[in-house]
């Protein structure tokens, strides 16, 4: 569905209205695919959902990796690059999100919270929400950079925010190589 929530509905409506045995969805809006899980439990379709779920009880099924962990995991790799670079475990962070729409969102974010409030002196000094595009996370980590341009990094929670993060530290001339004086940490899911 291209991470759009409208489109993610006309395919199901359509996969519903087709000959299919079971719906597997991955909702970018866990409100947004609630109707057509409902409906398909109506319809004799067993539905289940991976990685973010539906806001319906009609969900046979939920699976997941460990968007927590994974959150935590992010930022603690960050610390420990901000220790090998600074030599001590502080800095400033940024985290850039995907829409807080999805558990999946949500719980990254909340791992991501809890694997830097750990360390006294690393601190999130901003947050970023994305679209989950590439083009959107350059845009907007472009626009904080340009007024915050002397943050030590980014926990990103997913792999297209973080090519959208080297992209705009390449736009703003801050892509620097690890080891050498300016160069961002980039952590990310």
């Amino acid at each position: 569905g291209e991470l759009d929530p409208t489109t993610q509905l006309e395919v199901a409506q359509n996969l519903i209205n087709s000959d299919i045995d079971a719906l597997i969805l991955n909702p970018t809006d866990t409100e947004a695919l609630a109707d057509p899980a409902e409906e398909a439990t109506d319809q004799g379709i067993p539905t289940f959902t991976m990685n973010s779920t539906a806001a319906s009880s009609d969900i046979k099924l939920y699976t997941a990796f460990g968007n927590f962990a994974a959150g935590r995991r992010a930022a603690e790799e960050a610390v420990s690059a901000l220790e090998r670079q600074k030599g001590a475990k502080e800095g400033n962070l940024v985290e850039v999100m995907i829409r807080q729409s999805t558990a999946l969102g949500v719980d990254r974010h909340e791992g991501t919270v809890e694997g830097i409030e750990q360390y006294d002196n690393v601190n999130i000094v901003g947050e970023i929400v994305t679209e989950n595009t590439r083009q959107d996370t350059s845009e907007k980590v472009v626009s904080f950079l340009q007024n915050n341009p002397d943050v030590d990094g980014f926990v990103g929670h997913a792999l297209t925010v973080g090519s959208g993060i080297v992209n705009a530290l390449d736009r703003q001339d801050q892509l620097v190589p690890k080891g050498e004086d300016g160069h961002k940490i980039i952590s990310f899911i």
